[in-house]
């Protein structure tokens, strides 16, 4: 078929890269040939299907030809690729962090703000994988009662520090009850992870904020579109895989629970979990845990509260796998709505 067309993903051996791939896949792209591309694990086989493809190096990969490239790579090696595999031809949707902030890179997610997206678009940067789930919720609300303030405390999973982190969490873990105490120290995070959470991700700034807290602020601003106040605190949880967050949102306009799970209700990837009416109940259907929602596409909110002691606010439980909803998946829907735009399905 004419219509089909030729994807690479730079980093297709890493968590992302890898789930990607599958999703790719599942979702059933008009793809002519994929390409896996790699940094480090070259030669190496990744399942497509009923496909083996043998992952190749990035230094000698020549992507002229390629029409979408999924960069799944760190923001050093995006910094520097993404801009020569531009000039090759490709457009590219890049989950690094390095083009995010830039003001002619839309910063996209499909469902709230597809439109950024031009046919002039070569660089598309899909979010940090906190501020994904949390736009998700909270922009339609925005849209109805104008956020004023957010309080956000979120509990990361170590699959969002990659593979070797996950590793720590199941080494720890495993040698805890060994009493092999040497194999308990830390190599990935600042401190122990197993039987632990850790009040930091990335380096603590000048100003108290440590990057991952920095880069979900501006980023919620960028997509939100204006300086709304946010105090944010990301914690690392010794999960394998999925984020959750806790929630308070002040708005400048009234919002009821009713409402706003009125609206929740209607969205496309969200999926709401009504508010509990029996206060004593404890039964499983209540709450969502990061637990229940890993390898599921939607981002799932529960919890939906007032907070009387606070003017206009609610508060909020959202739990999303971020690897999916967070990472590949938001990645892979962009490319369907630029394959939309070119009637190519």
């Amino acid at each position: 078929m004419n219509n089909k067309i030729n994807i690479a993903v730079i980093g297709a051996t890493g968590n992302v890269g890898r789930l990607l791939i599958d999703i790719l896949y599942e979702r059933q792209l008009p793809i002519r040939h994929l390409y896996c591309i790699s940094n480090n694990l070259i030669g190496h086989n990744i399942s497509f299907g009923q496909q083996n493809i043998v992952t190749q190096s990035i230094k000698n990969f020549d992507f002229r030809g390629i029409n979408i490239v999924f960069s799944c790579v760190n923001a050093q090696v995006a910094k520097s690729i993404v801009p020569k595999i531009v000039s090759a031809g490709a457009k590219v949707i890049d989950k690094s962090s390095y083009f995010r902030l830039k003001s002619d890179i839309p910063l996209v997610i499909p469902e709230i703000n597809i439109d950024t997206i031009t046919t002039n678009s070569r660089i598309i940067s899909s979010p940090n994988c906190c501020v994904i789930p949390l736009i998700l919720v909270l922009k339609p609300l925005d849209d109805v009662a104008k956020i004023k303030k957010l309080v956000i405390a979120t509990y990361q999973s170590t699959s969002g520090a990659g593979k070797a982190a996950m590793e720590e969490l199941d080494m720890q873990t495993r040698n805890r009850y060994l009493e092999q105490s040497e194999t308990l120290t830390p190599q990935i995070f600042p401190k122990q992870i197993a039987f632990n959470i850790i009040p930091q991700i990335g380096m603590i700034m000048e100003n108290g904020r440590c990057d991952e807290e920095d880069k979900i602020i501006r980023e919620i601003q960028k997509i939100i579109g204006r300086q709304i106040a946010i105090s944010i605190t990301c914690v690392r949880v010794p999960t394998f895989v999925s984020h959750a967050f806790a929630v308070n949102v002040e708005f400048e306009y009234n919002l009821s629970v009713k409402d706003a799970e009125s609206l929740l209700v209607k969205l496309n990837g969200i999926k709401l979990i009504s508010n509990v009416k029996n206060s004593m109940s404890n039964t499983s259907s209540d709450i969502v845990t990061p637990v229940d929602v890993t390898g599921k596409n939607d981002v799932f909110v529960s919890r939906v509260r007032k907070e009387k002691n606070i003017k206009n606010s609610l508060s909020l439980w959202i739990s999303t796998d971020n690897l999916r909803k967070g990472s590949a998946l938001n990645a892979v829907q962009i490319a369907e709505n630029i394959l939309l735009q070119q009637k190519l399905i």
